[in-house]
């Protein structure tokens, strides 16, 4: 009984131990839930004391960041712009349009991690314009620029510190960004933006026409064309064509025959240049004369013509006096430098060679060809050649200019401009330069020479006028009666350095003076400054040399009619500007 006494009150001690703990433990969580609740009351309070009062929180009120400093993006310390810039902007993909609320398509920038990035956003796009705003500059941005090109293309054009695009045309897919450089001259690149302009397809390709020019590890980015395009310019009929009412060319108000000289003006509506596909355009002109002193009996003066039967004024569309620019030296309307190889009947092997030429030896190198007497061409060199036209005009005919924007781009790319020399060339300059030649004797006289021929010595014939190493070439191949010249599709230019990015240097020296007859001009003798101008000329550009590459300074349309249509309609042009 004693013990079962004990064991009810060792029972009761134990409950009372349990309770005495739960108690405890129910005033410890108690207490310890007040105390969190407490200070969360406090952290809040806290915060609702801090917050800026313009802030909405979570109801979308407007916040604005402000950039103090560029933060460089991952990776471009060593981004330089190139001639060939990739179409993949920094930040990765590129973004599919998405539409605005007013049918305008746009791209919203991917949002990066760490790096500040340039935005660009489209507001508006017409029938050959588009208009962009943009964001994110720092206030240590230099220079800006907005590129371009349709989707389907490598190449991008731009334009310099604007902020619309024009000579669009209706239909096509473009892709646009934007690149901004600050004094470290490291590009930053927005996320492209795609866009498909619609409309009437107006628009001036020369306009606005943007290179990144490279000097010495140094880039900028530089304007070459007339500011206002074509707009403006210089024109003449290339061959006998009409005169239209509008821009689709369909009604004829009146004939226009070759040379007649015209301006490009601006229509009723403000428009001047269309694009009718492919390489071809319509322009709007004023007529302001006709060819040949021929009495203009009527009275239409403006309207539509066709832009692929018309030569343009380079000079005009590409200022020489902008150092960025194309510059232009047309020696044969005041002093022609044509010269040939030297007169066959004054060689004298110990004269001093007075050319800079390296002297042409025989093979074993004894007997030095020395060109010491006359080089010149009576009539020709020294004289302002005959019915040729104004030192201040360049013509050439509307395709040859539209090339001339990608040449003249990928020279300023590799720190070089281009300088003409010759462009268009009467028929009746030709004939005229054909026949002095030809009068004195140039192509007749020959002497024989030993010469090392695939390691073996053997005697050729040699005509110093034109430097013939054998007679597969005849004098027309240098001199030519019937000259691309003549057409307005060939051009005779070199290139000039720049000594900084602010300073255009001398002309480049190559293996022979330009417009020297001498078989040292053939592209097989080209020197590593004429392979660059052939690099310049020829990339993405579709011009071409001389089938027989007989000069290093001659480069021409390609005359293929599925890149170039309306070459079949270019005629002989015999007339003078």
């Amino acid at each position: 009984m004693k013990e079962i006494r004990n064991n009810h009150k060792s029972r009761k001690k134990r409950r009372k131990k349990i309770m005495r703990t739960l108690r405890y433990t129910v005033v410890i969580t108690v207490a310890v839930a007040i105390l969190a609740v407490a200070i969360a009351l406090l952290i809040r309070g806290a915060k609702d004391i801090l917050r800026d009062p313009d802030d909405k929180g979570d109801q979308g009120g407007d916040r604005t960041v402000t950039v103090t400093e560029p933060v460089q993006p991952s990776g471009a310390q060593n981004d330089k712009p190139s001639s060939t810039p990739t179409a993949t902007p920094t930040g990765g993909q590129v973004p599919e349009p998405t539409a605005t609320p007013t049918g305008e398509p746009t791209v919203t920038p991917t949002p990066t991690q760490g790096p500040v990035v340039p935005v660009l956003q489209l507001d508006k796009v017409t029938g050959n314009t588009a208009s962009f705003s943009m964001s994110g500059f720092p206030e240590e941005t230099m220079q800006y620029m907005l590129r371009y090109k349709p989707s389907d293309a490598t190449e991008w054009m731009g334009v310099s510190n604007e902020n619309t695009i024009g000579a669009l045309i209706a239909g096509k897919q473009y892709d646009a960004e934007l690149i901004v450089y600050y004094e470290n001259s490291v590009p930053y690149v927005s996320e492209i933006i795609r866009f498909t302009p619609e409309g009437n397809g107006f628009g001036d390709p020369f306009k606005n026409a943007c290179a990144i020019l490279q000097v010495n590890g140094e880039s900028r980015t530089v304007n070459y064309t007339k500011p206002e395009g074509c707009l403006g310019v210089n024109a003449w009929m290339e061959f006998d064509e009409g005169l239209y009412t509008s821009a689709d060319l369909t009604e004829k108000v009146r004939d226009l025959i070759g040379g007649t000289a015209m301006r490009i003006t601006e229509d009723e509506n403000g428009q001047y240049v269309c694009s009718l596909g492919a390489n071809r355009y319509a322009v709007h002109v004023t007529v302001v004369g006709v060819a040949n002193g021929e009495a203009d009996n009527s009275d239409v003066k403006d309207g539509w013509v066709l832009g692929n039967a018309i030569l343009v004024d380079l000079a005009m569309i590409f200022p020489s006096e902008s150092p960025y620019s194309i510059q232009n030296d047309r020696t044969n309307s005041y002093s022609s430098i044509f010269t040939c190889g030297g007169d066959p009947l004054q060689i004298d092997a110990d004269s001093p060679e007075e050319t800079r030429y390296d002297p042409l030896r025989t093979a074993d190198g004894a007997t030095s060809l020395v060109t010491g007497g006359r080089n010149v061409i009576d009539d020709v060199t020294g004289q302002a050649l005959p019915n040729y036209g104004a030192s201040t005009q360049m013509p050439a005919v509307w395709d040859l200019a539209l090339q001339l924007l990608t040449a003249q781009r990928n020279a300023l790319a590799k720190g070089c401009c281009l300088l003409i020399y010759e462009s268009y060339r009467p028929n009746s300059t030709s004939k005229a330069v054909y026949k002095a030649m030809k009068a004195y004797g140039y192509f007749r006289t020959e002497i024989s020479v030993m010469m090392d021929v695939d390691g073996k010595e053997q005697e050729k014939k040699l005509t110093l006028a034109n430097g013939f190493l054998d007679m597969k070439l005849a004098e027309e191949n240098y001199i030519a009666i019937d000259s691309n010249h003549n057409k307005g599709i060939a051009l005779d230019l070199t290139i000039r350095r720049y000594d900084t990015i602010s300073e255009l240097g001398a002309e480049v020296e190559m293996q022979t003076k330009m417009h020297a007859l001498d078989y040292r001009s053939n592209m097989d003798y080209n020197t590593e400054e004429a392979k660059l101008l052939y690099s310049i000329m020829t990339e993405g550009t579709g011009l071409i040399p001389l089938r027989r590459q007989q000069e290093w300074w001659h480069f021409e349309l390609n005359k293929n009619v599925e890149d170039f249509p309306c070459i079949t309609q270019y005629v002989f042009a015999d007339y003078e500007l």
